[in-house]
């Protein structure tokens, strides 16, 4: 029998059980008063559009890379838990709309929800020169996807609806406007790649600075070019740039795994040629 320590003791067990979790919703609950408060300011403030913008991104962002930090390690059986803000965007979806309240919710059932995607598949990578070619096929899916008429990325620009529930919202200091900045993809591969890193012992602050270079880079291209591009090559890069290991797959693996992301690659290219 347990007496009085031995329940303290399961209570303290549990209470540490519950704390990355507790973290990760505290994250996401912030960042949620963050949004509120940006959107309660946002009409009254003078800020030249560019500058709008940048903030916007760089907080949205910012939470992003938060997010994926504070998501626990987990595994497959995490992926029920993706039921509730699945439910809650597709409430969002068939409600219609792009106010502060959908907002909201969007922030939430995304950064949830797609951060515990990113570290369930993240934490299944068996060796971290896997990254290699995660870096290869995603970043042609997704070139393919923003820039292909046919690409998912093309079409949720075009669908309102769609926008609104699959990117990130923010309002835009200087207007009563809130924007969709980052889509659920980017969302998943930056918690793909923390936990990768954490898995394998990559070093987290290279990761950390990886991931925010790369969003800052992503940024800059935007603004320069004045176009939508894909942000998972920037992310890709910047983990294989700063994790040698990375740019290392396994003897055994690289064949197969070469062949793949040509196969991919060569897909992409050539459904730009069709």
């Amino acid at each position: 029998m347990a007496g009085p320590a031995g329940g303290s003791d399961a209570a303290s067990g549990r209470l540490l059980a519950a704390g990355p979790w507790l973290r990760w919703l505290a994250v996401v609950g912030w960042a949620e008063v963050v949004l509120l408060l940006a959107a309660s300011r946002a009409p009254d403030l003078r800020v030249p559009p560019i500058v709008a913008y940048a903030i916007a991104f760089m907080v949205v962002s910012g939470f992003a890379v938060i997010s994926s930090f504070a998501c626990p390690r987990v595994g497959r059986r995490a992926l029920a838990l993706l039921a509730l803000p699945a439910a809650a965007l597709l409430a969002v979806a068939a409600a219609g709309g792009a106010d502060l309240d959908t907002a909201v919710v969007v922030t939430a059932a995304l950064l949830l929800g797609a951060t515990l995607l990113g570290a369930v598949v993240g934490g299944a990578v068996e060796h971290p020169g896997h990254l290699i070619f995660v870096v290869v096929v995603s970043s042609a899916a997704d070139f393919f996807s923003v820039f292909h008429e046919a690409g998912p990325s093309h079409a949720i620009v075009e669908s309102e609806v769609a926008l609104s529930v699959l990117a990130l919202p923010w309002p835009m200091l200087g207007t009563p406007n809130i924007e969709a900045f980052l889509g659920a993809g980017d969302l998943v591969f930056t918690a793909l790649y923390v936990a990768v890193a954490r898995r394998h012992g990559l070093p987290l602050a290279r990761t950390a600075v990886a991931l925010v270079l790369a969003y800052v880079a992503t940024m800059a291209a935007v603004i320069a070019l004045a176009a939508t591009l894909p942000a998972l090559p920037f992310l890709g890069l910047g983990m294989l740039l700063v994790h040698p290991s990375a740019r290392k797959p396994p003897a055994q693996d690289r064949v197969r795994g070469t062949v793949v992301a040509a196969l991919v690659v060569g897909a992409v290219a050539l459904m730009f040629l069709l």
